[in-house]
């Protein structure tokens, strides 16, 4: 058995809007999908061999474009609101899509140390947040509908034994100076340009050399701290 491990990256870009005054608000806030991560695919791929690795956008190109993210509620904050955390819980989901690797597709394969940075760019600065722990292992099974002697792909869902829960990943930030810092980019100064990218190890028999892994993100919750 070898592992193979993937670092994949996607680009989105929304506008975000300055914020109307409203009255006080104090402790947790949710704030929507401010990383605009919900629905992104991250495209993992090592057609050469498991040491080069080509990396793919979400869709085709460099970039996917949303434009003025509805679910975004940071127009609701009073501009200089003392903000303390940001923290956005980020889902990989219970389905995996694999397609064909150069030996075949394996019966199941085992996900390891998976990680997420995402950066956030506008005119004036930028933030970056990390994911402040690691989906340590977690088992994908191949589709019972899927004929793996002909497929181009196969989709793959979580183990009977394993829960979704240890499929969540948490970016948070807990200082209050960058938790500003980063609402800030959020709301001011134009576009923003948001870069996410993951590493993670895989391990199967065969290995999935020569194919592509993708994993579509869910936005499960986003909350800034207020007071």
């Amino acid at each position: 058995m070898r592992k193979l491990t993937l670092t994949a990256l996607s680009s989105v870009l929304f506008l975000s809007g300055c914020g109307a005054i409203i009255g006080a608000i104090a402790g947790n806030v949710d704030v929507g999908d401010p990383l605009a991560l919900e629905g992104t695919e991250i495209v993992a791929t090592s057609r050469l061999d498991s040491t080069a690795l080509e990396v793919l956008s979400s869709s085709g190109g460099d970039e996917e474009t949303k434009e003025g993210v509805s679910n975004v509620e940071f127009d609701d904050l009073p501009l200089g609101l003392n903000i303390t955390r940001f923290r956005n819980e980020v889902s990989i989901g219970s389905s995996i899509t694999v397609t064909r690797p150069d030996d075949g597709f394996p019966e199941r394969f085992t996900l390891t140390d998976l990680s997420l940075n995402v950066t956030i760019t506008d005119d004036v600065g930028s933030a970056s947040i990390e994911s402040s722990d690691f989906v340590e292992a977690i088992t994908f099974a191949i589709d019972a509908s899927c004929d793996r002697d002909i497929a181009t792909e196969c989709d793959y869902t979580l183990d009977d034994d394993t829960d979704l829960t240890q499929a969540v990943l948490v970016l948070a930030i807990n200082n209050a100076r960058d938790a500003r810092d980063i609402v800030s980019i959020l709301r001011s100064n134009g576009p923003n340009d948001i870069t996410a990218s993951s590493s993670f190890t895989t391990e199967s028999t065969p290995e999935l050399a020569g194919g592509a892994v993708i994993i579509e993100l869910k936005s499960l919750s986003a909350t800034v701290r207020v007071g």
